[in-house]
């Protein structure tokens, strides 16, 4: 069953950090580029197979890891895409109301399907010439602190340098998006990916979905960019 884009949601590329902070974030970036091995126990198994990842720079310009299949082709002509998920699933994100993160998992899966819509046909049922998207919200932490994920992706420092740097009342919050795309009938993976990406609440707030909106927005506009490169063409 084909389904319809929506046309009223308008996506922005927000910046959540201090403009004051961007020669910091510039130096952060510069003084960290040597690329190290990627371990699976950095990543939180929603993947399964993190073994051929590195590090990649998205069509945005943004930093990730992932991997992409050096077979990929534009033979795909339909994608269904499975809601977004908390992985693992009994995970709970401290300051993170419950209903919140129902409320921007909601918002990722329709704006995913609404930018993803303009590229390609979506549909409901796997079949020839169907990719199928799983994607989950992984890891959510609220504070300027490193985690182990800084240790592999130089440009996920940025947020701590820029908050101890320019010292920012609100905290920080992190969240890391892990997505892959399979041959719906195959189910052989044709691309993955982990990104990052950092916002901000006032300290000590609850995190509501208004804080992380813009995130979401840039990896939904960033979705958009990565098919128009590999799988859309015109």
């Amino acid at each position: 069953m084909e389904l319809t884009a929506r046309a009223t949601r308008k996506y922005s590329f927000g910046k959540s950090l201090s403009a004051m902070a961007a020669p910091i974030l510039a130096l952060t970036l510069l003084a960290g580029c040597a690329q190290q091995e990627v371990k699976d126990e950095q990543f939180s198994g929603f993947l399964g197979d993190y073994s051929g990842f590195e590090q990649l720079q998205a069509p945005d310009g943004v930093t990730v890891v992932g991997w992409i299949s050096p077979d990929i082709s534009d033979n795909y002509h339909s994608l269904m895409i499975d809601p977004a998920i908390v992985y693992p699933p009994e995970r709970s994100f401290d300051r993170f109301d419950e209903a919140d993160v129902a409320k921007a998992l909601a918002y990722l899966s329709e704006g995913m399907k609404d930018t993803l819509g303009e590229h390609m046909t979506l549909v409901s049922e796997p079949g020839p010439g169907v990719l199928r998207m799983r994607s989950a919200l992984t890891t959510a932490s609220v504070g300027f602190k490193p985690m182990k994920w800084y240790n592999y992706v130089p440009v996920s420092a940025v947020a701590v340098a820029a908050g101890e740097a320019t010292g920012l009342r609100d905290d920080g919050v992190q969240l890391i998006a892990e997505v892959e795309l399979l041959d719906s009938v195959s189910s052989k993976r044709v691309a993955a990916t982990a990104r990052m990406g950092s916002s901000t609440v006032p300290q000590g707030k609850p995190v509501a979905l208004s804080n992380i909106q813009p995130l979401l927005d840039e990896w939904i506009q960033a979705a958009g960019l990565w098919f128009d490169r590999y799988i859309a063409k015109s």
